[in-house]
């Protein structure tokens, strides 16, 4: 039996004054969005991607962004209607929901945070629809999105132990991962499966079982957990996520090859 696991350890008028400066006053949250909207208006890629932060723009090159705006058809916005303002622990939230040129109406999270004291954009989060979800069912992914993410998760580590090598791994995952693993780190965690020679590439074309329905704490973390069957036993997974610039990354995961 070969088991991996990684993980993080992871007054009164004066603050409602400062709260709505911080909101709507110069260089407000409120107003951070306009720019980025505007440029998204006027199909100039290039300028909504200037309003991200330089951690957003290196983790998501210029392609992959205008791919992830094409395929999420936010990159389609014509006008948009926000109802929710928030600041907590230095990150900004914006959310509506906006309409695209063809008129269809899409939930949306936009996240800042502050850079060069101007606030930029950090995350693009798509919600659910659905007036009667409540806040964590609208970010929760649906169990179809769910088993995506796992067998993209799975395929990540299963492609770093045939290559001996987890760089793209650890790229693909969230910033708080990277800052605690060196891929030299997870070369040595997972140095068993190496040695083992276990391929788990074949799992590609096994739809996972998952446990139990996906679940988003009230940190944001999004756990799933449950099994891929595989010849002669099953392989566990243990999979947590956040949401990090236009998708969900791997803060911590664990994986149990079973045997029968």
């Amino acid at each position: 039996m070969q088991k991996i696991v990684l993980g993080l350890v992871g007054v009164g008028v004066f603050a409602i004054t400062l709260a709505v400066l911080l909101l709507f006053g110069p260089g407000g949250v409120s107003g951070a969005a306009d720019p980025f909207l505007q440029a998204l208006e006027r199909r100039d890629f290039v300028a909504a991607a200037a309003q991200r932060t330089k951690r957003f723009q290196e983790a998501v090159p210029q392609d992959a962004f205008e791919r992830f705006l094409r395929e999420s058809k936010v990159g389609m916005y014509a006008s948009g209607s926000w109802s929710g303002w928030q600041i907590q622990d230095g990150v900004g939230t914006v959310e509506g929901s906006i309409t695209t040129a063809t008129g269809q109406a899409l939930p949306l999270r936009l996240s800042f945070v502050k850079e060069d004291g101007q606030w930029r954009i950090d995350a693009i989060q798509p919600l659910r629809e659905g007036a009667a979800l409540d806040e964590r069912e609208r970010v929760t992914p649906t169990p179809i999105e769910a088993v995506t993410l796992v067998r993209d998760a799975t395929m990540l580590f299963a492609q770093g132990v045939v290559a001996r090598d987890f760089s793209a791994l650890r790229d693909a995952a969230a910033p708080e991962f990277r800052t605690q693993f060196s891929v030299a780190d997870l070369d040595a965690q997972f140095k068993p499966f190496i040695d083992a020679g276990i391929d788990l590439r074949p799992l590609e074309a096994t739809p996972p079982n998952l446990g139990a329905e996906p679940s988003v704490d009230d940190s944001g973390v999004l756990r799933l957990v449950g099994y891929f069957p595989a010849e002669g036993g099953k392989v566990d997974f243990d999979y947590k996520l956040v949401y990090r610039y236009t998708g969900w990354r791997l803060i911590s995961l664990q994986v149990n090859v079973v045997p029968d």
